[in-house]
């Protein structure tokens, strides 16, 4: 159940662009563009915020007994040789805490 000061800090927030979620159970949140505050029927929050980013890249491999060429996602991809990091693919993902 959210009070009153809660219910004012979530619409607050939604006025300034935050993201918001709604919950039919109070345990599966969706994201919500333009809420319309039915309260009685489900419940809003101020979306967490991510705390978290982690770099991820792809690794040029070789495997030595046929000299074959793949790419990994892991660097330590044993017994295969690492030729390099590919740089380019390097993608950023938010991790929530």
């Amino acid at each position: 159940m959210t009070t009153t000061k809660e219910k004012i800090a979530i619409m607050k927030a939604s006025v300034r662009n935050e993201p918001i979620e709604y919950s039919e159970d109070n345990a599966t949140w969706k994201p919500i563009i333009r809420p319309t505050w039915n309260w009685k029927d489900y419940e809003y929050r101020i979306a967490p915020k991510l705390k978290k980013t982690v770099e991820l890249y792809q690794w040029l491999c070789r495997n030595p007994p046929e000299g074959s060429y793949y790419i990994s996602s892991h660097s330590d991809t044993m017994p295969f040789n690492v030729i390099r990091r590919l740089d380019e693919t390097k993608m950023i993902v938010k991790i929530e805490e």
